[in-house]
């Protein structure tokens, strides 16, 4: 079972946790339009927030640094400008065997109004990847489909632009239209082939 202690800080952001029993604690701090310091995301690189306590002692003068929170908002649009049902994804670059790669951070959808929205970010760098959610078939007699997008408008990871997203700010980016083409059919068969001689 996990113990945990807590207290709130006054106006100039003082606290004090007394009576702490032993064992090796990390500090958490939350704040209403700030960056909570327990996020995996800002915190998976930095030790200085596990404090071993397995003797007894007092510890004064730690600081915690929090701050404040990113927004990312903006719209997807159809070929005539009308609001699109779209999912979004956040991703963030990571590096994976010396290659930056993009990872999804989080998935939205759009409201009626084709706007998606996260807060509560970490300032930093995001890319936006973006697809039809609708599921109404096409009428024409041509099957046509929403080509998916990279912000700003690139068919791959490699066209797509980082949106820096500042500290304190609702960061707002440029409208998204997702195109309509014709699409391909493709038709084949899978064949299993029979085991021979010493298989298993």
């Amino acid at each position: 079972w996990i113990l945990s202690y807590g207290a709130e800080s006054d106006s100039e952001g003082k606290f004090k946790i007394p009576n702490v029993g032993r064992g090796k604690y990390k500090l958490q701090a939350t704040r209403v339009g700030f960056v909570s310091i327990s996020d995996d995301y800002q915190m998976a690189e930095r030790s200085d927030v596990l404090l071993d306590l397995d003797y007894p002692q007092q510890l004064d003068d730690v600081e915690m640094r929090m701050t404040p929170q990113a927004v990312i908002t903006g719209r997807v649009l159809d070929g005539d400008g009308d609001p699109m049902a779209a999912k979004v994804e956040l991703l963030r670059p990571r590096y994976r065997y010396g290659k930056k790669v993009l990872a999804t951070f989080g998935t939205t959808r759009t409201n009626d109004l084709g706007e998606y929205r996260w807060s509560g970010l970490m300032p930093g760098v995001y890319y936006l990847y973006m697809e039809s959610d609708s599921l109404i078939p096409p009428a024409s007699a041509i099957p046509k489909a929403f080509v998916p997008l990279y912000y700003p408008g690139a068919r791959d990871s490699a066209g797509a632009l980082p949106i820096e997203a500042s500290a304190a700010a609702e960061n707002r980016v440029a409208d998204v239209v997702l195109p309509k083409e014709p699409t391909a059919t493709v038709r084949g068969r899978v064949v299993v082939e029979p085991a021979g001689p010493g298989d298993s």
